[in-house]
C-alpha cells in the first residue's frame, strides 16, 4: 500500500518496513508527505478548497486516439511490476524493492533493495534476476554507519547509473555528515563517486533524471522549502534552480529529446502534472485533478504516463502530447485500475 502521511500525521499505510525508516526526514513514502499531498480516505485529512492554478493548462483532444507499446515498470506492494500489452506482470519477489529503472535497451532495471535500516542500488535482469549490487551500504557497526542508495538513473549511454544517497562518514559524535547526495556509479559497480552534497538535516536531494546529452541531471531539492527543480552540468560541476513555484515542484522525468521536463507542481492544495523546456521556460500544466505525480516519457517522446490518485489509489494515467510553447495533451487514458501503485517509487518506460 501507498505510505503516506495525512494532514494529522496518521499513517495510511500497512506496509511496516517504511516506519522502520525513522532516522531519515524523508524516504520514499515519506516524500509525498513532505510535498503535502494528501490522500482521500487518509484518517484527519481536511479538504480544501481547490483554486485553478495560474499556469496555462494544456488543451484536450479526444481520449483512445493513441496506442500505448513498450512497458512500463512500477511498484506495488513492495515488488516490481511489468505493464505491456494491455495486462501488468509482477517481476520481483520480496517486497523489499523500490524506484526500479529500465536501462535505455530495455534488457536491464536499475532499482533500490530495501534493508531494515539502509538500501542498495541493485541491477535485475527483466525477470527479476538479480545481476549486481552497485552499491554496499549495510555496515555491521552501527545503523548510523549504513546509508540509504535509492532513485537509480541510467545514464543515456547505458554505462553509468546516477542515484541518491547519504552514504558517507560520521562526525566525531557518531552523526550522518551529508543528508541525501548526488552520487555516480559505472554501470559495474565501479568508480562510485559524489557529484554534489548536501548538509545534514536540509532535506537534500531527490528524483535525478538524465538529460538526453548525458551532461545533466536534473533532480529536486528541498534545502530551501518548498522542493523545486535544479539541474547539474557534470562537466562544470554547476548547478542552477530551473523552477521557482511559491508552494513547491518536484518528480522531474527528461523528455528523450532533452527539449522538454515533465514535472509535478504544488499549488493551492492540488498536485499536477506539468512540462516545461528544458530551460526551465514555458511551463504548461497536463493534468488537472490535482493529484498527480512522476510523470514518465514514452521512449519516443510522444506520450506522458504519471500516476494519478483515483479513489484512494494510485493508478497509471497517460496523455499524448502535442510539444509547443502552446502545448497540448489528449484526455488520459487509464493503464492500470485499482493496483495501488506506490508513487514513491515513480514509473519507468521502455521499448
Amino acid at each position: 500500500m501507498t505510505h503516506v502521511l495525512c494532514s494529522s500525521g496518521a499513517s495510511c499505510s500497512s506496509r511496516p518496513y517504511l516506519f522502520r525508516l525513522s532516522r531519515r526526514r524523508f524516504l520514499g513514502a515519506g516524500l509525498l508527505a513532505a510535498s503535502g499531498l494528501l490522500l482521500p480516505g487518509c484518517r484527519g485529512a481536511v479538504p480544501r478548497a481547490l483554486a485553478l492554478p495560474s499556469t496555462p493548462t494544456a488543451g484536450l483532444r479526444p481520449e483512445a486516439d493513441f496506442a500505448v507499446e513498450g512497458k512500463i515498470a512500477y511498484v506495488k506492494g513492495g515488488d516490481v511490476w511489468r505493464w505491456s500489452g494491455g495486462r501488468s506482470q509482477q517481476i520481483t519477489r520480496g517486497n523489499a524493492y523500490e524506484g526500479p529503472a529500465w536501462s535505455p535497451d530495455g534488457t536491464l532495471l536499475a532499482a533500490s533493495y530495501m534493508g531494515e535500516n539502509h538500501s542498495d542500488v541493485v541491477v535485475l535482469t527483466e525477470t527479476g534476476v538479480r545481476v549486481r549490487q552497485l552499491t554496499h551500504n549495510f555496515s555491521s557497526v552501527s545503523v548510523k554507519a549504513q546509508a540509504w542508495g535509492r532513485k537509480p538513473a541510467w545514464s543515456p549511454d547505458g554505462r553509468r547509473v546516477a542515484y541518491i544517497s547519504d552514504q558517507g562518514p560520521l562526525d566525531a559524535f557518531g552523526n550522518k555528515t551529508l543528508d541525501m547526495s548526488l552520487f555516480l556509479v559505472n554501470a559495474d559497480g565501479t568508480d562510485l563517486r559524489k557529484l554534489l552534497v548536501q548538509r545534514p538535516f536540509t532535506g537534500g536531494l531527490d528524483w535525478p533524471t538524465w538529460s538526453a546529452d548525458g551532461i545533466r541531471i536534473a533532480y529536486t531539492v528541498f534545502d530551501a522549502a518548498p522542493s523545486q527543480i535544479q539541474v547539474y552540468n557534470l562537466t562544470t560541476g554547476e548547478w542552477r534552480n530551473l523552477t521557482n513555484h511559491p508552494e513547491g515542484a518536484y518528480d522531474p522525468a527528461w523528455s528523450p529529446d532533452g527539449r522538454w521536463i515533465a514535472y509535478t507542481v504544488r499549488e493551492n492544495g492540488r498536485h499536477d502534472v506539468h512540462v516545461m523546456r528544458s530551460d526551465g521556460s514555458v511551463s504548461t500544466r497536463i493534468t488537472d485533478t490535482g493529484a498527480n505525480v512522476a510523470p514518465a516519457w514514452s521512449p519516443d517522446g510522444q506520450l506522458l504516463a504519471y500516476l494519478s490518485n483515483v479513489g484512494g489509489y494510485f493508478d497509471v494515467f497517460v496523455v499524448r502530447l502535442r510539444l509547443a510553447d502552446d502545448t497540448a495533451a489528449s484526455e488520459p487514458r487509464q493503464l492500470t485500475r485499482g493496483e495501488n501503485v506506490e508513487a514513491q517509487s515513480g514509473l519507468s518506460w521502455s521499448r
